[in-house]
Parts: C-alpha cells; structure tokens; sequence
C-alpha cells in the first residue's frame, strides 16, 4: 500500500510561486496547483498552470481608494474566474 501525500492541492499567489511549487511535486499525480494571477507564462510551464483570474486593476484601484479614505460604495468586481490547464 503506498503512502498518501499530506498535500493535495497548492495555491500559491501567483505563477512564479506556481512554477516554484511544480518542480517540487510530480503535478496533477501528487498535488494539483492553482495559480492566481492566470498570466500568460503559466501556459509556457510544463504541465501548464491552472489559475484563477481576477481584475488585479480594479482591486489596485479599491486599495488606493481605501487607503485615501475615498468612498468605495460605487466600485464593482467583476467575477474571477478559472483558467482550467493540466496542472490539476
């Protein structure tokens, strides 16, 4: 019987720390990994990076906003969504 892996699923913050994770691991055998950020270069990695995508612009936009103490009652986020690769 072999050993189970303690980690299943990865989710590191972006896709440099995606690539990182997926030369540890034999991925999408051992652990699945998921990006954040859905840049371009996770489809150059081999197996390509699965990751989610949101709009970084308009969460950079409600942080400046917060940070000036601007109202933030009209500002809206478009739904994330997923960038299915081979990484899971």
């Amino acid at each position: 019987m072999g050993l189970q892996p303690l980690i299943r699923l990865s989710l590191p913050s972006n896709g440099l720390a995606g690539e990182e994770v997926m030369r540890a691991f034999r991925v999408a055998e051992d652990v699945a990994v998921i990006g954040f950020d859905a840049g371009e270069h996770g489809a150059l990695f081999q197996p390509s990076l699965t990751s989610v995508h949101i709009d970084a612009e308009a969460h950079g936009r409600a942080a400046a906003r917060h940070i000036l103490g601007l109202d933030l009652t009209r500002l809206a986020f478009g739904a994330g969504h997923l960038v299915l690769r081979e990484s899971t």
